[in-house]
């Protein structure tokens, strides 16, 4: 029996690389993410009511996103307690669910790298 979960919480400056167009209508945005030590799988749920919108290429901040895994690798969830705050624009596409516009919030806490999740 692996972890429970979610019973972590993080925060991570990382790069979309690849979003996809989400499988469950509770799904806001689904994708992948870089932070140049590792990658992760990355679900936006709707009911987060994140209004930022990821398009690929985008360089971001989260803040408080859930730590699960799925198949021995970390997935980030965007929940209701989460933040997420793009530095710097991509140019890609942003498959999503739902229409939703782009938000700013303030900037938080440390970041840390995905790698030390798996650890």
């Amino acid at each position: 029996m692996g972890p429970p979960k979610y019973s972590t919480q993080a925060n991570v400056e990382a790069e979309v690389t690849t979003l996809y167009q989400p499988a469950a209508v509770n799904q806001q945005q689904v994708g992948m993410l870089d932070d140049g030590s590792a990658t992760a799988k990355l679900t936006v749920w709707k009911r987060s009511r994140v209004e930022t919108v990821l398009s690929e290429g985008d360089r971001f901040r989260l803040l408080n996103c859930e730590v699960g895994w799925y198949g021995g690798e970390p997935t980030l969830a965007v929940t209701s307690k989460s933040e997420v705050t793009v530095v710097e624009r991509g140019d890609g596409s942003s498959p999503r669910n739902g229409t939703m516009t782009h938000a700013d919030f303030n900037e938080g806490l440390a970041e840390q790298h995905l790698e030390v999740l798996r650890g």
